[in-house]
C-alpha cells in the first residue's frame, strides 16, 4: 500500500493523558468511605471521563484549608452523586461537601453480592 501524500498537513500531537492535570499539582483522592467526607470548591466537572464514562470532579479542597489555599484534588464521582449535583444545578465555583453516610449491598452484573456507599451531597 502506498503512503498517502501529506503536504499541507501538520502532524497532530498525541495527548499525554497521564499528565492532563499535572500543571495543577492535582492529587487523586478516593470517594469518601462510610463516615468520611470530602469538601471543596468545584473547579471542573467532566460528566463522562475515563474508560467507564464516569463523572470526574476537580476540587480545590476546603476541608482544613482556606478557600484559595487548599490542594487541588481529582475524584471519580458516581452516577448517584452526579445526579444530585446536576439536579441542584451545582456548577463551577460552588462549594460541595460529599459525605459517605452508610453501606448497602447489591447484586453485581456477575451475580455476586457487592457493597457500596450511600452519599449525601451538601453545598453552599
Amino acid at each position: 500500500m502506498a503512503t498517502q501524500e501529506k503536504s499541507g498537513f501538520e502532524k497532530a500531537e498525541s495527548p499525554d493523558e497521564s499528565n492532563d492535570f499535572e500543571e495543577d499539582d492535582a492529587v487523586w483522592i478516593e470517594r469518601p468511605a462510610e463516615g468520611d467526607s470530602v469538601q471543596g470548591i468545584l473547579l471542573e466537572r467532566t460528566p463522562e471521563a475515563g474508560q467507564f464514562n464516569t463523572p470526574l470532579y476537580k476540587l480545590r479542597r476546603t476541608d482544613d484549608h482556606d478557600d484559595d489555599e487548599g490542594p487541588i484534588a481529582l475524584m471519580w464521582s458516581s452516577q448517584s452523586i452526579d445526579k444530585v449535583v446536576t439536579h441542584n444545578s451545582l456548577t463551577t465555583g460552588d462549594e460541595v461537601l460529599i459525605e459517605g453516610t452508610d453501606m448497602y449491598t447489591f447484586e453485581g452484573d456477575d451475580g455476586e453480592e457487592q457493597e457500596a456507599v450511600n452519599y449525601e451531597v451538601y453545598f453552599k
